[in-house]
């Protein structure tokens, strides 16, 4: 078994020690286990381990350190001993004491407490790669969960926005059709549904079965009769446009494909219909690149699994740039991070405008503040903020101070002049 590229258990050793088989399922059995609330069971013995293991290591164990739990699983397993004694006296020998048992069993002794420091170093090393791999799947569950809320304001601000609007002008800037690209398609429908409900709208549902359809010409028809309703619908209520979602509507635009009349169809959907068309798929290079040009599929919208950092903090910045704004009579800007309600956060230089080195945030709660410092970069970037190198905030209650503390922020005993504390973090 290979645990990590880093230990090569064919050769069976690491870290200048010889491990086997059994050291590293002991290991693995250890470092993958959960503290739960049966921890507080063993509470009591853990003393006694701890003045153990700290009576032969130059760096002792503190007892609430989450070392210790792991330390005392490994200890169930592998027993930890004082440290033997070395010699004896005659009172030991004649009444076969306990320092004499021990100094008898010394080398047994001896070889577990070196096999359990053995083990515990490769315990502690799997452990920290787990973390890791934590770390990075946290990390990239919460960059799609970012894609997804630029996606949202793209659609915010590209469709949801302009097809709500009472102006006569607005058919110009609405799409033909919407694709939305990406691996999990639960949460892709999700976004849909999330755009159709803020959509004032008509809906229509389709759904493309090549089983029952076959070809693309024999669901056409399916196509174009949803479309004539629509078309009345539009005359019916005066101008109340609608959307229409087609079930794997990418299974009828592959590569090979005859696409043409679907195409004609696609680029009249806005004029003549009254309609934008949307759809899902997971992977668009399989798609006919040509039924895919903008003047057909105006609005594409993709969440990629694997984002590099560099394309990652592009689309960061242009959801902050689409949803930031200059504050009415004041030098500041408001970043309404998440667009169409009422959750902003505002930014100003510190010092009423004075200090170019200090990022002042006002916000109505500790998220606020939050999803700020998670889009210090993009706020840098602005010419304004380009030399911030702290963030400074207020508090008005202890909650909030408490929270802001636990956030990396810090008291610097200044107030403002409502008299509120003034907190600080360095970036």
């Amino acid at each position: 078994m290979n645990i990590s590229k880093k230990i090569s258990f064919r050769s069976r050793y690491w870290n200048n020690e010889l491990y086997t088989d059994e050291d590293e399922n002991i290991a693995q059995k250890v470092s993958n286990s959960q503290l739960d609330e049966s921890w507080i069971d063993v509470w009591n013995k853990i003393d006694n381990l701890t003045n153990k293991l700290n009576s032969k290591s130059d760096h002792p164990i503190k007892k609430d350190s989450i070392t210790t739990y792991y330390d005392y699983l490994l200890s169930t397993i592998i027993p930890i001993h004082e440290e033997p004694p070395s010699s004896i006296t005659l009172f030991d020998k004649i009444f076969k004491t306990q320092r004499y048992k021990d100094y008898q069993n010394r080398e047994i002794i001896i070889k577990d407490n070196q096999r359990f420091h053995k083990i515990r170093k490769l315990v502690n090393y799997l452990r920290l790669e787990k973390l890791k791999l934590e770390e990075k799947q946290i990390e990239r569950e919460t960059k799609l969960q970012m894609q997804s809320a630029f996606i949202k304001s793209k659609l915010f601000h590209n469709f949801i926005s302009i097809i709500n609007k009472k102006d006569s002008n607005k058919n110009a800037l609405i799409p033909n059709a919407i694709m939305l690209e990406g691996q999990n398609r639960t949460e892709n429908i999700k976004t849909i549904k999330w755009m159709i409900e803020r959509s004032d709208t008509a809906y229509t549902y389709l759904d493309y079965d090549p089983e029952k359809y076959g070809s693309s010409v024999n669901f056409l028809a399916q196509i174009e009769s949803a479309l004539e309703k629509a078309q009345d619908n539009y005359k019916k209520t005066n101008g109340q446009r609608t959307i229409l979602y087609i079930n794997n509507f990418d299974l009828l635009i592959q590569k090979g494909m005859d696409t043409s009349d679907l195409k004609n169809l696609i680029q009249e959907l806005n004029n003549e219909y009254k309609t934008t068309l949307v759809f899902e798929t997971p992977d668009s290079s399989k798609l006919d690149p040509v039924a895919l040009q903008d003047h057909r599929f105006g609005l594409k919208c993709i969440i990629n699994e694997n984002i590099d950092p560099k394309t990652f903090n592009k689309l960061e910045f242009e959801f902050f740039k689409a949803n930031t704004s200059k504050i009415l009579n004041s030098d500041g800007y408001r970043f309404n991070y998440i667009p169409g309600r009422e959750k902003y956060i505002d930014l100003f230089l510190g010092a009423f405008g004075y200090d170019k080195t200090t990022l002042w945030l006002e916000g109505k709660d500790i998220v606020d503040i939050d999803i700020a410092f998670t889009f210090i970069n993009s706020i840098k970037k602005l010419k304004k903020f380009n030399e911030i190198t702290k963030i400074r905030t207020s508090s008005d209650s202890t909650i909030k101070s408490d929270l802001l503390v636990a956030s990396g922020f810090k008291p610097i005993n200044q107030y403002t002049i409502e008299k509120r504390m003034i907190y600080e973090k360095t970036i």
